[in-house]
């Protein structure tokens, strides 16, 4: 077998214009560090919350959106915001967190495993929606712990946006409730205020897929709810 030999020379030369060549290529600008957390269901990954990002950030801030489908505060066995809260960072480097959450609560409330002493029967570990007034204060309360617990993570502002998905009367009554005791459970947390968009009425035109927002409903939203939002975050 014939081994062909390389000068030394030529490595080096080859080694050197490939550094050289490396050094050349522009470096990939470092992701912008963001000033506001959106967080919430599938609605942040939706008209409603890319306009809010595209808006916050008009006005100069930078926004991370985390949007996890069919979540919200009444089934964390399936998603627990709550216990996500380490996962989000430091939140006292964040002008807010901004929280999309809701369109998917009018459903039966699962407590946690941490909030029924142990050999508690299924069915006492859930409140039927129709329960209106044991499931209200458990909503509620869940609602305003969550907000606390994000303050006492860090966060300066901690802006709840009521969920308004949804086109349909009967679902807009439960959608109803739901917004209301949101706007109850920000009452007297640390740093919790309310983007309130009950307000605004829309129709069949503005539900693009029957439950979340199209652009043109999300644009009636952010004009009800924008200004509040924005001064929030200064």
């Amino acid at each position: 077998m014939v081994r062909r030999l390389v000068p030394a020379g030529s490595f080096v030369v080859a080694l050197t214009l490939s550094v050289f060549a490396a050094a050349q290529r522009p470096r990939r600008a470092p992701e912008p560090t963001p000033d506001v957390l959106l967080i919430g269901s599938s609605s942040v990954n939706g008209a409603l919350g890319r306009l809010i990002e595209s808006e916050v950030e008009r006005s100069g801030l930078q926004v991370s959106r985390d949007g996890r489908p069919s979540t919200g505060f009444s089934r964390p066995d399936f998603y627990d915001w709550q216990a996500q809260i380490p996962r989000l960072g430091d939140l006292a480097r964040l002008k807010g967190v901004i929280v999309y959450l809701g369109g998917n609560d009018a459903q039966a409330f699962r407590f946690r495993a941490t909030e029924v002493p142990v050999g508690t029967p299924e069915s006492r570990q859930w409140i039927q929606f129709r329960d209106e007034a044991r499931w209200s204060e458990a909503y509620r309360t869940r609602t305003h712990q969550f907000i606390d617990s994000l303050c006492a993570a860090g966060a300066r502002k901690v802006v709840i946006v009521p969920p308004i998905d949804g086109d349909t009367s009967t679902h807009s009554e439960r959608i109803r409730r739901v917004q209301r005791l949101q706007i109850e459970g920000a009452r007297g947390t640390r740093c919790g205020v309310v983007a309130d968009p009950s307000q605004v009425r829309l129709g069949p035109q503005h539900a693009g897929d029957g439950v979340h927002l199209n652009r043109e409903g999300a644009r009636l939203v952010w004009q009800s709810i924008g200004s509040g939002i924005l001064s929030a975050l200064r």
